[in-house]
């Protein structure tokens, strides 16, 4: 008698001795029993099965299932002999499955093993595999999916391979030492790749693997210590270098936009110009400071600083520091030159839709926000636009350049100066604003503009942390925040503020206004004078109250993606929750401070 109180009983059926199991009732049981530990199969006669596969499971010789992974040959009433592979959780395994180091297909749904018969490939019914009298792949080209590991393999001809494959849409894939499909990164011969989830090499495009962002080439090889696409990768780690204003990287300088862009051509800093090599430059990175050299016959010295020599457009002013007089120009001669862009606009795309004007426009004069976080958050640039400009106006991008006279708007009501091509990238991104891939939630007009702003200040707070040795105290975290929000020379200037409040202002009008030019926009708001600008930014959001919420999701409430890439772009050390309050609370009494003096 068993544990069930039932028993085990040998009886003679037809001259042959089988075992058939009785309840505690005297009843005989069918089915799956468990006995004493063990389970046993028996038939719908009562017979007790043994050494054969039963619903995909192997009983032994005594009858009892066993979980021992391996191979089982099956051997039926007819003599006829049938391979099995129990698997780790004691099942047969069905489907394809490599076994050792070769595939064997496995039939649906019992698990016996196909031989002498041809077996679809795991990813297309015109893959065929011929799999001979011992069950190994004989002939056939294509891609086979282990089911037990979930790994891919290629087979040409019959033969698995290893290394580089090339697929039949032109997509590379690198097959390890045992065959099995690479993801992630993969050194090999000197150079890192990334091969993405699927297999398919990255290539020509920029990936972000949870570290930060990297560059691969067209041939698919990690850039490292180069300028690609407008970003400095580094040469130790090939990732994108981020942070707004001066990077010390690689032995050289480069100057970070907002974006994390380098900058080129002339730069002022702190009274200082600096000259950076632009893209296609002999001998010299994109974005690399030049340094004992002489610029368009400036001489720079061995800090990178214009020294005072030679003459041309810049001169020097009484309290020493440099000025260029290409670089401010009035808000009459910008919305002149933008009315010329509006005339282009129409010619190009043969109509009067002003949303396709506008954009084309913000498009011309932003270009210089061309990276990857611009295309997410206001479309990549029509450069079949730009192009058309450049044949029939090239003084337009001229004067919407670095070094143009549209390059910085004088502000008619504080006389401040506002980067303009700036205001335009983020009008732009405020007037087309869109989710984008993986941002489902984040209000990307925010981060293009003020939000983004405020994240990159957590470098600027927590370099002043270490400088001040002012610890995690809230209060002191906060005084320091107010000394970066609006300051001359920060990652969120005075210029900032400006282009990024009135880049939304001017935004919400357009936007409420079908048909309204961006000239005719910007002829109301400044030539007319903008008198309540702070005012009109924060009754944009429906009033402080309603915009301290917009500013928790940003800094002490970040949960979107980019809201963190962009947070964790910039700092220089882990980022404390005191940190992000001392922003918040800076940036929310800089607002209500300036519209009490409006």
């Amino acid at each position: 008698m068993d544990d069930n109180g039932g028993e085990w009983v040998q009886e003679t059926v037809d001259g042959n001795s089988f075992w058939f199991y009785y309840d505690s009732n005297g009843d005989r049981v069918t089915g799956w029993i468990k006995s004493n530990g063990y389970w046993y199969y028996c038939y719908g006669d009562g017979t007790m099965a043994h050494d054969t596969m039963v619903d995909g499971y192997y009983v032994n010789d005594d009858g009892q299932w066993t979980k021992d992974e391996g191979s089982r040959e099956i051997i039926d009433g007819n003599r006829d002999h049938f391979w099995y592979y129990v698997g780790t959780k004691g099942k047969a395994v069905t489907g394809w499955n490599k076994i050792g180091d070769t595939f064997h297909y496995y039939y649906y749904p019992d698990g016996s093993m196909a031989r002498k018969d041809t077996i679809n490939g795991s990813y297309s019914d015109s893959e065929e595999f011929y799999v001979d009298d011992d069950g190994n792949i004989a002939s056939g080209t294509g891609w086979i999916k282990d089911e037990y590991s979930g790994k891919c393999y290629y087979y040409l001809e019959g033969s698995m391979q290893t290394g580089w494959v090339k697929g039949d849409d032109g997509t590379w894939y690198f097959l390890k030492s045992d065959g099995s499909m690479a993801t992630g990164w993969q050194y090999i011969n000197g150079f890192w790749y990334y091969l993405q989830s699927d297999g398919s090499m990255a290539a020509n495009k920029w990936v972000n693997d949870g570290t930060g962002w990297y560059y691969l080439y067209k041939d698919g090889s990690m850039a490292r210590g180069a300028t690609a696409n407008g970003y400095y990768v580094c040469q130790e780690t090939g990732k994108m270098v981020t942070g707004a204003g001066w990077q010390h990287i690689d032995n050289k300088y480069f100057y970070l936009n907002g974006d994390d862009s380098v900058v080129t051509g002339w730069l002022k800093d702190k009274n200082i110009w600096y000259y950076f090599y632009p893209e296609n430059s002999d001998s010299y990175y994109q974005g690399e400071m030049a340094e004992d050299t002489t610029i368009d016959g400036w001489n720079v010295g061995d800090d990178g600083g214009w020294d005072g020599e030679s003459s041309n457009s810049q001169g020097t002013s009484d309290d020493g520091s440099t000025e260029n007089s290409n670089r401010n120009t009035s808000s009459n001669s910008i919305i002149e030159n933008v009315q010329k862009l509006e005339e282009l606009a129409k010619e190009y795309y043969g109509t009067d839709d002003t949303y396709k004007i506008n954009t084309g426009v913000m498009n011309v004069i932003r270009r210089k926000y061309n990276g990857l976080k611009w295309a997410v958050t206001a479309y990549p640039l029509d450069t079949g636009f730009i192009e058309y400009v450049r044949k029939n106006d090239d003084g337009l991008l001229n004067f919407f350049s670095d070094n143009g006279e549209g390059a910085s708007l004088i502000d008619p009501k504080t006389g401040g100066e506002m980067d303009f091509l700036h205001f335009a990238a983020t009008l732009n991104t405020e007037f087309t604003s869109h989710p984008g891939p993986g941002y489902v939630s984040a209000e990307l007009s925010d981060l293009a503009g003020w939000a983004g702003d405020l994240q990159q200040s957590i470098g600027d707070l927590q370099k002043a942390q270490i400088n001040s040795n002012i610890g995690d105290n809230v209060d002191d975290l906060t005084n320091s925040a107010k000394e970066i929000i609006g300051a001359n020379v920060s990652s969120f200037s005075a210029s900032d503020m400006l282009a990024d409040v009135d880049a939304r202002n001017i935004g919400v009008n357009l936007k409420s206004d079908s048909g309204l030019l961006l000239s005719k926009a910007l002829q109301d708001y400044y030539s007319n004078g903008e008198n309540s600008r702070y005012t009109t930014f924060v009754e944009s959001y429906g009033g402080i109250d309603n915009l301290q919420k917009v500013v928790d999701g940003v800094t002490i409430n970040a949960r979107d993606p980019l809201t963190k890439d962009i947070l964790n772009g910039n700092k220089i050390s882990s980022i404390s929750n005191n940190q992000l309050e001392a922003l918040n609370r800076a940036f929310i009494e800089y607002l209500k401070n300036q519209t009490l003096n409006e």
